[in-house]
This record gives C-alpha cells, structure tokens and sequence, in this order.
C-alpha cells in the first residue's frame, strides 16, 4: 500500500508490470491487481491481469519453468480511467489466485482436462536493487512523477 493519499490521484492509460519471482512449480499463474483502499481499510479492484509462467516469454514460444529460478515476467492490464480520493491508498498484489476470474493452473505444465492431480506451488516475488520489480501507473495528476 501506498501511505495514505495527501491528495485527488488520477490516472488514465494502461497499467504496466514487471517483476522478478521464482516458482517451486514447472507452470503457475502470477495476477498482478491493483486496488484503490478507502479510509475504512475496503479495497475496490480497478485493474489486474494474469500471465500464465508458461507463456512469460510469449505465446509463441511456451516454456515450463526451472523450479526456483528467478525469470522476469512482464504484462500489461487494461486501459484505465480512475481517481483515487484523498485519503485512500493504492495497493498493488502479486497472487497467484484467481479463481472465479481466471480458469485454476493445476501447476504441473500438463493439460488441466486431462491432469490427474494439481500441485501446490510455493512462489516467491523478488524486489530491490538486483531484482527491480514494479508497477507502472499511468499518472495524469496528485503525484510528483518525477522520480
């Protein structure tokens, strides 16, 4: 989360993410979401996305993955018009969870109509200096964007 907002934050344009995680799994699905949080602590989803590990490197080119590798993922959510109030914040998740949204990953690269078991995977999202995880949002004001 954000601190709380001193003031109005609007934005219009597509969310951009990239970040750095690494999978106990050969395939999962990483949902980046980001949520405008109101002063009593309710977050409201305003855009999110899905990539599935597989296809981190494109649908043309699937790739299980090395479990514990660190890969870099990229995406880009929807085209979006909002503006956070002040006083709210905006928060920013990496899951790997969808369920009503997406259709589950069974984890284990095989076809999920045919897979007789799905697995549980542990990931890990890595941040800071070496692994420069991020989220890009398209400001039109309330914020310096300088830096």
């Amino acid at each position: 989360d954000t601190d709380v907002l001193s003031t109005d934050v609007a934005m219009a344009g597509n969310v951009y993410a990239a970040f750095y995680a690494s999978s106990s799994a050969v395939d999962t699905d990483f949902i980046v979401r980001v949520s405008d949080v109101d002063e009593a602590g309710i977050a409201r989803k305003i855009s999110d996305n899905v990539i599935r590990a597989e296809f981190r490197k494109g649908y043309d080119q699937p790739e299980l993955l090395e479990p514990e590798k660190v890969e870099k993922y990229e995406m880009e959510m929807y085209f979006n018009g909002y503006v956070f109030k002040k006083g709210h914040k905006i928060r920013i998740d990496i899951t790997s969870s969808n369920y009503y949204e997406f259709f589950p990953n069974t984890n284990t690269g095989m076809n999920p109509y045919e897979d007789p078991k799905p697995v549980i995977a542990v990931n890990t999202i890595y941040h800071g200096k070496e692994y420069p995880s991020h989220v890009k949002l398209p400001i039109l004001y309330g914020i310096n964007t300088d830096h």
